[in-house]
């Protein structure tokens, strides 16, 4: 291969020069050779590195050159076809991690560039063949990879994949069961686009989405890499927009839940508890996503589920990260927590009485910030609490923690914000109605 071009001087001279074209990089005439890059990728002689190098040259190519690269594979549509098929027969052939994200890398790029209906379904199917012909799921890691990468880049898949790969579906769940995190990650990354379209999601069959909810449940309740809990949560998010598989995840927990019987939830994967877990992370970004998703449960059927929340001690443990200084995290909380005050055994349970300090702290920091949303949900909050405490359960256990509040929301009154402005005079209204005698 020479200095400066994408060529194998050995087999070059059998190439007819249609496949041949010569453009300028770094001052430098460089030919590019499809024909030779096709040979030289299907050399079994050739070592993994020098494939490493001619992808990485053709890729950066592509991305410079992009229609002159498609139009050198265009002139013949079965070369391209070929091209894409030797690529993706690598993807299984291949162990180099560097090579394997090359790989992908220059599919994704021929993928955007062509924009072919025709040789994307050609993909889908290949990737389908390999996956289901394949008893080893490990080796079919990389193709799962770049199915996710592929789903990123083109959102508009899922529907195809779902109407015309039921096979590789199929499959999916059974990755889950292989005890591989790095596999897990991958499926549960596609899994998280299928769910993302309400059409695709109606494809699956009632036994693959029931069968989903518990692979996906014990994924999350024993992933030890960040990366796979990140994936599976954000996968679980996307089925928690669906009622009936919020109901299918929080069946095991249904009970005579008029008891206060905490031994509901000695079920194995009970998705309150797992979501506990994730809560008491130290991870932010997992903090978030579990408030997300416990607010998502909420909001299918306040009524049925705060209650089995409620008794997992979920929202102490809400109130617990209020001591965070994230907007976004706060704002999440705040959020979960107004769809569980709505329930009165978040009250009998001494709840708002454990976590006012906490919900007054976290006031008194977001008001220093510029986040209106987090500020009027905060505030919003305290409001409905002290709109809904019972008048024989004390909520402010000492008399500093009350200061502290009368000083919060003074500052949310002097909030260059009107709404956040309004918002506190709200609270302080509802404030006064509860203790008439104090003074501001």
């Amino acid at each position: 291969m020479a200095d400066t071009s994408i060529l194998c001087e050995r087999i070059h001279y059998r190439h007819d020069h249609k496949w041949t074209a010569v453009v300028e990089m770094s001052g430098n005439s460089c030919l590019l050779c499809t024909a030779c890059v096709v040979e030289m990728l299907e050399d079994q002689t050739l070592s993994i590195v020098r494939k490493k190098h001619i992808l990485s040259c053709f890729g950066n190519l592509t991305s410079r050159f992009a229609a002159v690269v498609v139009d050198l594979l265009m002139q013949d549509e079965r070369v391209y076809a070929h091209f894409l098929g030797t690529l993706l027969g690598m993807l299984q052939m291949t162990e180099d991690a560097a090579m394997l994200e090359r790989i992908i890398q220059v599919l994704l790029q021929l993928i955007v560039e062509v924009k072919s209906e025709g040789f994307i379904k050609c993909i889908l199917e290949e990737c389908e063949k390999q996956i289901t012909n394949n008893s080893n799921k490990r080796s079919c890691l990389p193709t799962f990879t770049f199915l996710g990468k592929l789903l990123d880049l083109v959102p508009a898949l899922v529907e195809p994949l779902s109407l015309h790969c039921g096979s590789l579906i199929e499959q999916l769940n059974s990755a889950l069961l292989f005890p591989d995190e790095n596999l897990k990650t991958a499926v549960c990354y596609i899994y998280a686009h299928l769910y993302s379209s309400p059409v695709a999601a109606e494809k699956q069959s009632v036994i693959c989405q029931e069968q989903l909810c518990g692979l996906l449940l014990s994924t999350l309740d024993n992933a030890q890499t960040r990366e796979l809990q990140v994936n599976c949560i954000g996968c679980l998010k996307q089925l928690l927009k669906y009622s009936h598989l919020v109901s299918v995840m929080m069946n095991p927990c249904i009970g005579d839940d008029n008891s206060d019987n905490t031994q509901l939830f000695q079920c194995n994967n009970s998705l309150p508890l797992i979501l506990k877990k994730v809560l008491l992370s130290r991870d932010e970004t997992l903090q978030i996503a579990s408030s997300q998703c416990i607010a998502s449960i909420l909001v299918h059927s306040p009524q049925l589920y705060a209650r089995l929340v409620i008794h997992a001690n979920i929202p102490e443990f809400l109130f617990e990260r209020l001591c965070s200084t994230s907007d976004v995290l706060l704002w999440s909380i705040y959020s979960c927590l107004l769809l569980l005050v709505e329930e009165s055994l978040f009250f009998s349970k001494c709840n708002a009485v454990y976590g006012i300090e906490s919900l007054v702290r976290s006031l008194k920091e977001v008001l220093r910030h510029n986040n209106q949303d987090a500020q009027k949900q905060g505030i919003l909050l305290f409001t409905e609490i002290l709109k809904r405490q019972p008048v024989n359960i004390k909520l402010f256990s000492t008399t500093s923690v009350f200061k502290d509040a009368i000083q919060a929301l003074q500052d949310g009154i002097n909030d260059p914000s009107l709404e956040v402005a309004t918002e506190a005079a709200c609270t302080i209204v509802a404030l006064y109605r509860l203790f008439p005698r104090v003074s501001f």
